[in-house]
């Protein structure tokens, strides 16, 4: 065990930091270098040395701890003296079979004939184990496990295809599976989950009854960006997957943990789906690290401080290499900006941001790779203080929706809006808009600010939609159509499967408007008339969870509500609303029909009301005329406060069932 340890600890590549901006020359930008530098921060860019550390490096992440361990829930654990021993008792050479679907084939590759996980993969283990091993791709584009209803099963369900027929054939001794991201818009229920698993257990097991006896791993998918629903359902998926390896017996990879922080990013280089020949060598060297080293799964570690790190961005003049130390050298994705500064930090936006285009000019949502810390977004120089919307346009270029997974300070920054119905969907984090948020409009329209979750898929548990933390949503500036306070779901008379997700008892929950545009006015319809402001969102309250709105200035161009429209409708209702929602208005202008408690129409069913409403005016102006409405709408526990000098509301609003009215 020490030889191998050894020859492990000497053979494993590591990515380090190799200085940037050697071959500037200008002054400026060396003292700046030199200011990051004595703030802590790594101005350096990746390139690999040889080391007595095995590390998963993505530029400046957390590496991966080196371990021997089993995979998250996989009932075996995996020693890599296995595949070792493979190479040291075969006469001949190990045949390895990469089966899997276009990830595996190499689409978006440079070639996939010389740049695909496999050709990567035989090449790292030809310098480990010399020619003891030969790497084969199985992989065709666009195979899935199950079939369900689909027309192309016959020739795209993996057991149908001719890339089985030839595995069954060479009878490998080794086999790594890596299906299923295909099945992900199948993985939207337990009885879908449950035949994707019987099917993958088809699959292996006949795999695993080759004459071969193969040594089988099983991958867990990898993630993919192209769409929130299927971004949303990758957990799930990952479970299934796991669950088939161990009713099989299988060795898991749990490739979609390991590289999710690193693809989270570097799939905007491609098509939000398949990495670029650079993504292919870091999978392949993933898939090393397992059959080779043991290292199947990823370990936690203590996240990073770089609270001090900047990172410039610009799509048109960066690179994604680039870790963006300076204006000059400039990362170009929005999405590895956020990946360096997962631990906290200021992304500089210095030119035209193009977050949820990819380099392959395909637009999908923008999933922000997850960060820890708060990162502070803004076009502003934090060294000279230079105004890059002034000397270079800078902009964040909006062509589909954002989804935020930490806390942010967006500040001093420009958002443009090239397409309709977006969304800034925040996650229930601490999310600030503060001074100098300018929203324009290309072509659409403004987005919709979502504080809590996006609902798109049955994917999302209830769990998985709740409010389990206290959070503060703040807007100082900017333009957005309406505030969601909470969950979002799209207006609907029709029942829906998706959950709802609620705020947990304990919670606290703070919208604050102390500026800003809100541009939907009151409509006529049940879709124009749905889409206003609230504290809540779709998504129901615990007892002793708390909402409190605050508004403090801005413009209201609509209503207000403490409780939206809850359609769509489960078929058992509603939900439950038991908390305490508290509106308060200090300032601002208001110009909709009014603020009450819940918002129905026509044939709405209600939510379970036995919660508490506290509305307080001390200020603002209202714009709404002599028809006012101020009404508890059947809350039981309903106190409204007319602040000093605002009791001239009482005479010519209509205030109603409100159990107790101070003024």
């Amino acid at each position: 065990m020490k030889k191998i340890l050894s020859l492990l600890l000497a053979a494993v590549m590591i990515f380090c930091f190799a200085a940037c901006g050697d071959d500037d020359t200008s002054s400026k930008a060396k003292d700046k270098e030199r200011k990051r530098a004595a703030k802590g921060q790594d101005t350096t860019t990746a390139t690999g040395q040889v080391s007595d550390e095995i590390v998963l490096d993505t530029g400046l992440l957390t590496p991966l701890d080196k371990t021997y361990a089993k995979s998250n829930k996989a009932d075996l654990v995996y020693d890599a003296n296995i595949f070792i021993n493979l190479a040291n008792q075969s006469a001949g050479t190990v045949n390895i079979a990469c089966v899997g679907d276009s990830i595996t084939y190499g689409t978006a590759s440079s070639d996939p004939e010389k740049a695909s996980y496999p050709v990567q993969l035989q090449k790292l283990l030809k310098a480990r184990f010399g020619n003891k091993f030969k790497v084969k791709n199985y992989g065709h584009a666009g195979s899935f496990i199950a079939a369900f209803d689909r027309s192309n099963a016959a020739t795209l369900q993996y057991i149908n295809t001719d890339e089985y027929l030839k595995l069954r054939k060479d009878k490998p001794e080794v086999v790594i599976l890596m299906l299923g991201i295909n099945d992900i818009g199948y993985a939207n229920s337990a009885e879908n989950l449950a035949t994707i698993q019987k099917d993958y257990v088809n699959l292996i097991s006949k795999i695993k009854a080759l004459k071969s006896n193969p040594l089988v791993f099983v991958c867990t998918p990898l993630v993919r960006t192209t769409a929130y629903s299927s971004y949303a359902s990758l957990e799930l998926l990952r479970s299934v997957v796991i669950s088939a390896a161990n009713e099989t017996k299988s060795y898991v990879i749990d490739t979609y943990n390991i590289t999710k922080e690193y693809f989270s990013s570097a799939l905007y280089e491609t098509d939000c789906l398949h990495p670029n020949d650079a993504g292919y060598k870091y999978l392949a060297q993933t898939v090393m690290n397992a059959v080779a080293y043991g290292l199947t799964e990823y370990k936690d570690a203590a996240e990073n401080d770089t609270s001090n790190y900047v990172v410039y961005v610009d799509s048109a003049k960066g690179s994604y290499d680039s870790v963006g130390a300076t204006a000059d050298k400039p990362t170009s994705s929005f999405a590895r900006a956020v990946e360096l500064c997962k631990g906290g930090g200021t992304i500089v936006v210095s030119g035209r941001v193009t977050p949820a285009t990819t380099s392959s000019n395909s637009v999908k949502v923008f999933i922000a790779p997850e960060n820890a810390n708060k990162i502070k977004v803004t076009s502003i120089d934090p060294y000279d203080g230079k105004d890059y919307r002034d000397t270079n346009n800078a902009r964040i270029y909006m062509s589909a929706s954002m989804y935020l997974q930490g806390d942010y300070l967006f500040e001093k920054v420009t958002f443009d809006f090239i397409a309709a119905s977006t969304k800034i969907v925040c996650n229930y984090n601490n999310i600030t808009f503060g001074s100098g948020v300018n929203c324009t409009v290309t072509s659409g329209g403004y987005p919709v600010l979502i504080f809590g979750y996006d609902v798109v898929t049955t994917a999302q548990s209830h769990e998985d939609l709740s409010c389990k933390k206290d959070c503060t949503l703040t807007v100082n500036s900017g333009t957005f159509t309406y505030l969601r306070g909470g969950n979002y779901r799209a207006a609907s008379t029709a029942t829906s499967s998706l959950n709802y997700g609620t705020v947990k008892s304990g919670v606290t929950a703070n919208i604050i408007v102390n500026g800003g545009t809100f541009t939907v006015e009151d409509g006529v319809n049940k879709d124009a008339g749905s889409r206003l402001s609230s504290a809540l969102g779709q998504n129901g309250m615990e007892s002793g969870s708390t909402v409190n709105f605050i508004v403090n200035g801005g413009t209201f161009k609509g209503s207000l509500f403490a409780v939206p429209r809850m359609n769509p409708y489960t078929t058992s209702g509603a939900p439950d609303v038991a908390g305490k929602i508290n509106i308060t208005v200090n300032g601002g202008l208001l110009n909709g029909s009014g603020i009450d408690y819940l918002q129905t129409f026509s044939g709405d069913k209600k939510p379970a009301l036995s919660g508490s409403y506290n509305l307080t005016i001390n200020g603002g102006t209202f714009g709404g005329g002599s028809n006012l409405s101020f009404a508890a709408s059947g809350c039981p526990n309903s106190v409204l406060t007319l602040g000093t000098g605002n009791s001239y509301l009482e005479s010519w609003a209509d205030i109603s069932g409100f159990t107790t009215v101070n003024k």
